[in-house]
């Protein structure tokens, strides 16, 4: 559905154009089509998750739609990776995900590793 956006209703940009409601006016019509689910929100985070992960068959299959929704919106791609990698093998469940990239994890784990190596 993300790619869906970002193709065909946005014509190829991450974002749609300024004032042009792209998303609330298919989210209406989706929403008429199809019923729940297509709300302007949830087609934020399809679009996020297109965004963030153009290549969905790579997605590793551990983690639910709501940790991707999360991982989503971190913008470094190495971060994103590390959260993927570290939710996994933590068995962290989304509150413990939301938790770590809030209090910046990544962060402190580096620090804590450089202080480490000196």
């Amino acid at each position: 559905m993300g790619q869906l956006i970002i193709e065909d209703e946005q014509n190829g940009k991450l974002r749609a154009k300024y004032g042009k409601s792209v998303l609330k006016n298919l989210a209406n019509h989706l929403s008429l089509e199809f019923g729940k689910g297509f709300n302007e929100r949830n087609l934020n985070n399809m679009r996020a998750f297109f965004n963030a992960f153009p290549i969905w068959n790579a997605v590793r299959t551990e983690l639910s739609w709501t940790h991707y929704r999360i991982i989503s919106r971190i913008d470094n791609t190495e971060h994103r990776i590390q959260y993927i990698e570290h939710s996994i093998e933590g068995n962290w469940n989304t509150r413990t995900l939301q938790r770590n990239i809030d209090s910046q994890y990544l962060g402190r784990l580096l620090k804590f590793s450089d202080a480490e190596n000196k």
